[in-house]
């Protein structure tokens, strides 16, 4: 067996130096061959390239390595694997450490809290904290442990900024906005003009339902947006300042005809610590982050958005997109101290929200595990 690990790794190594010349230099798998040649690990190619490892990109989302140890053919190859998991730990604390000194990205923020104020106000500084909380909180999803680093995570506008350029600059600099949706939420005209900037600026909006007694939301219906085109949903001030930044009703009709293709989470915040917490859980899941510019950020965007880690979610749950049908639902999904199937399914989804590969020294759960919320 080790006759043939070396011939094998010879052959490997002349092929990886012949592709580096005459292939591609800069390609994904190009790069991810010449780091395991770099460092000795090439006899690990054909395990990794069984699970799909064949880029960096791969490489630092890894985190089954008890599953590739036990598939190791002996002691010498568990130690590389061991020596690949050091590597990877490695590289995400240069990447950290070299954008914990980057101001732009420092300023930027996790998520960005749109409410109206008079309906949400209090539940939006509730969340605001609780959201905070998750992210030092090491039984939470470490999935948003990074943005701990930024000087203001969650966004909440607490100081009634009057400057509608300065409201605008701060949902460009948001990764995420969520959208805390409250009987009139989508009469406010700031509202509407922070959901349009998001989705002119690629953030993506992550709406949610605010589960409290006399409260409840209707989802827009073709009566709704008959009354956007009309003119006869929005005061004349609110009309002027949305004027003012020329946008239309058929521009809001399409953002929000847009933001509605999503299934909203939940958050009571009426109910106990417990429930509350499992309902922020789902949200997080749903975050990602756009790039902050600049090689790093260019990196840690390749490293954060990728779908959910199997170890945050029981196998025996299944997959599921997080866009529901165009026509929007007529209520949110309900959250309860136990997620069934169908409701993790719908919300945890899996599409590009921040990659799980900071829980790389984790272990998977067992088909057996509890998923409890």
């Amino acid at each position: 067996q080790r006759r043939l690990c070396c011939l094998r790794s010879n052959a490997e190594e002349s092929a990886v130096c012949q592709y580096t010349v005459e292939g591609d230099g800069g390609s994904d798998e190009t790069q991810w061959h010449s780091f395991l040649h770099a460092h000795r690990l090439l006899p690990l190619l054909p395990l990794l390239s069984q699970h799909e490892i064949r880029s960096l990109h791969a490489f630092d989302n890894l985190s089954s390595w008890d599953v590739l140890k036990f598939q190791a053919e002996d002691e010498e190859m568990r130690n590389q694997i061991d020596e690949l998991k050091a590597l990877q730990e490695e590289r995400r604390e240069e990447l950290l450490q070299r954008l914990s000194e980057d101001k732009p990205f420092l300023d930027q923020h996790l998520a960005f809290l749109s409410h109206f104020k008079i309906e949400a106000g209090t539940e939006a500084v509730l969340m605001r904290g609780e959201l905070e909380a998750c992210l030092k909180d090491r039984a939470a999803p470490t999935n948003v442990h990074f943005a701990q680093m930024l000087h203001a995570p969650i966004f909440l506008d607490s100081e009634d900024l009057s400057d509608l350029g300065e409201l605008q600059a701060r949902v460009r600099q948001s990764h995420n906005l969520v959208l805390l949706l409250s009987p009139r939420v989508l009469e406010r005209p700031w509202v509407l003009i922070e959901i349009v900037t998001a989705l002119d600026a690629d953030i993506p909006i992550l709406p949610v339902q605010l589960v409290k007694p006399g409260a409840e939301f209707v989802y827009p219906d073709e009566a709704f947006y008959e009354r956007l085109r009309n003119g006869d949903l929005i005061d004349d001030r609110g009309q002027a300042l949305l004027d003012e930044q020329d946008i239309g009703p058929a521009t809001i009709e399409a953002a929000l005809r847009q933001v509605f293709r999503k299934i909203a989470v939940p958050y009571s915040p009426h109910r106990n610590e417990g429930i509350r917490k499992a309902e922020l859980a789902q949200l997080v899941k749903q975050f990602r982050m756009k790039s902050p510019g600049g090689e790093d950020g260019d990196a840690l965007v390749k490293y954060m958005n990728s779908v959910v880690a199997e170890d945050q979610i029981p196998s025996s749950v299944g997959h599921a997109r997080t866009e529901a049908p165009a026509v929007p639902p007529s209520r949110p999904v309900q959250a309860s101290t136990s997620f069934s199937r169908t409701s993790s399914d719908l919300l945890r989804g899996s599409n590009g929200v921040l990659s799980g590969w900071l829980k790389s020294n984790e272990q998977p759960p067992t088909d057996g595990a509890s998923s409890n919320a």
